[in-house]
């Protein structure tokens, strides 16, 4: 039944944030908007991505891939090596380009963020090489 689902998604919530407690929440939102702006320094890094939109975030962030790189493709190959790269803007919102949603939490270590980087690394590398060669 949908209801009794809801009833204990929202009292799993409850006791969640009671445990918690206010002090607890701010230090996840901090963890939170410290890993999710260490990743986008990692991303941004690497040869031709951006982020999407110059504006403050907190843990959550758009990237924009390099020109001739299909995000849906870029997905796939993180899927591939078990990793959730975020959600394909462009599919969405086609006068964004080829723009990927990014989200990071407190669940997110640290090793995970830094095999994100490595993995979308080796992607666009990859893809970057076979486009040189296909136009060659």
């Amino acid at each position: 039944n949908i209801c009794t689902n809801q009833a204990l998604n929202a009292l799993a919530m409850l006791v969640y944030l009671t445990c918690m407690g206010p002090q607890g929440l701010r230090e996840l939102a901090d963890i939170s908007l410290q890993r999710a702006h260490y990743l986008a320094e990692k991303l941004t890094a690497i040869d031709g991505v951006k982020l999407t939109f110059d504006q403050p975030f907190f843990n959550e962030f758009a990237l924009t891939l390099p020109d001739g790189i299909k995000v849906q493709d870029v997905l796939e190959q993180l899927k591939g090596r078990g990793i959730l790269g975020g959600i394909d803007l462009s599919s969405l919102y086609p006068e964004l380009g080829q723009s990927l949603l990014v989200a990071v939490t407190e669940m997110n270590p640290v090793a995970e963020l830094d095999q994100f980087a490595e993995v979308l690394t080796e992607t666009l590398a990859a893809k970057a090489v076979k486009k040189k060669v296909l136009t060659v």
